[in-house]
């Protein structure tokens, strides 16, 4: 049987070739592919991570601040239960006398004077 030499150096030269696209050429490639994988994975990972630190750290603000309002509201102070006793002993007891129709209609009268008169002289 007689192969062609040319045909010989043709599948020398095929593998030459093959050997020389893979090493040089497609195997740099698909590192590079592969790198630029791996590295937006772990970005994806970074962010993630990040993400669940965000929200542990808005969770325990917000138990924080329910803790706060209901330790707040034990602490209000309430004006009837207290009935103002810090201001009892520093007044002194005004009495009060009871009107009859006579002196409050004198009142309301002098009371409308005094008004009319500090309009008057605020405008003039």
């Amino acid at each position: 049987m007689f192969i062609n030499f040319t045909l010989v150096i043709q599948a020398c030269n095929f593998f030459i070739a093959y050997h020389l696209l893979r090493v040089v050429l497609f195997k740099p490639a698909v590192g590079a592919l592969y790198e630029e994988r791996q590295f937006k994975q772990n970005l994806q990972l970074h962010i993630n991570a990040i993400q669940m630190l965000i929200f542990q750290h808005e969770e325990e603000k917000q138990d924080q601040q329910a803790l706060f309002h209901k330790k707040a509201s034990n602490h209000i102070p309430n004006a009837a239960q207290y009935d103002f006793f810090i201001l009892k002993d520093i007044s002194p007891q005004l009495p009060l006398k009871e009107l009859n129709i006579q002196q409050l209609a004198l009142l309301k009268q002098k009371l409308a004077q005094d008004i009319v008169k500090r309009l008057e002289d605020a405008y003039e």
